[in-house]
């Protein structure tokens, strides 16, 4: 599909689409990013088959759990 079928589809003027597509790519890159640090800061992950929204998710709930228990 491209932009004017979106465009179209959605009723949106080209504006409104340029805004959340830079808006995507902005969020994209910074999801690339994290999914980056985890690879490369902390061993052993990805352990799961999961993005790396829930692979921070999943490794702060572990931090948090081991910091409560300490």
């Amino acid at each position: 599909m491209d932009k004017r079928e979106i465009i179209n589809m959605k009723n949106i003027s080209i504006q409104e689409f340029d805004k959340l597509f830079a808006e995507h790519q902005k969020l994209a890159h910074e999801i690339d990013r994290l999914a980056t640090f985890i690879m490369q800061e902390i061993d052993g992950e990805p352990m799961q088959n999961q993005g790396a929204i829930d692979t921070a998710i999943r490794l702060l709930k572990e931090a948090y759990t081991q910091q409560e228990a300490d």
